[in-house]
Formats: structure tokens, sequence, C-alpha cells
């Protein structure tokens, strides 16, 4: 009987850790879209503004022109030498990655000024 209570309490102690964990890693993700204009704000989704939009320009024109741009340059630099190029190619190729899935992501939300640039 005791055997039965502390495998089912000890199987609820490792869900709760688990739960928590995930909720860290929900807060964790979800700052890191606000900051960069990806999460939505609870309060101000029914409110138009453009400030939003200034900001997702403000980020994609740093990730672009101060990360992508550079980096490409870096390996056009080296490209004679495989060695080099390949060590550069496995840093510029996750950001370039990086910044179409942000132009994606941003392009699949609703509401937002991409339609009307179609």
């Amino acid at each position: 009987m005791y055997i039965i209570f502390a495998t089912v309490l000890f199987k609820l102690l490792i869900s709760h850790t688990n739960l928590l964990d995930f909720i860290w890693a929900i807060r964790l993700h979800r700052l890191a879209f606000e900051m960069v204009g990806l999460w939505p704000k609870s309060n101000k989704c029914t409110k138009k503004s453009l400030w939003p939009e200034i900001w997702v320009g403000i980020i994609f024109t740093l990730l672009i022109f101060v990360s992508n741009v550079p980096m490409i340059y870096a390996v056009i630099q080296v490209w004679g030498n495989m060695v080099l190029v390949i060590d550069n190619l496995h840093t510029t190729i996750p950001q370039v990655i990086t910044s179409v899935k942000y132009i994606i992501i941003r392009r699949k939300r609703k509401g937002y000024i991409w339609k009307y640039i179609k």
C-alpha cells in the first residue's frame, strides 16, 4: 500500500517539476518573441497602432544590415579557402535562416500591413 502511494506521489512530483519547466520555457520564449515584435500584447490586440510596424521594421533592418550582410561578405572574402568558407557558413546559414523565418512569421500574422503590400 505504501509503495503504491509513494509511486503515485513520486509521479506527481515529477509531473509538477515538468510542468514548472514547461511554464519557464514558455515565459522565456514569450519574452524573446515580445522583444522582436512577434508575440501580440493581450491588451493591444484590438487597437490599431503604427508603432509595432515601425518596431518590426527596425528589428528587420538591424537583422539584415548589422548581421546578415557582414556575414555574407565574410564568406565572399574567404571564398578560395574551403576550411574558412565552411567555418563562416557554420554561423552564416543559421542567421540567414532566422531572417527568413522572421519574414515568414510576420507574413503569416493576420491584420498587418503585409496584406496591403501584395
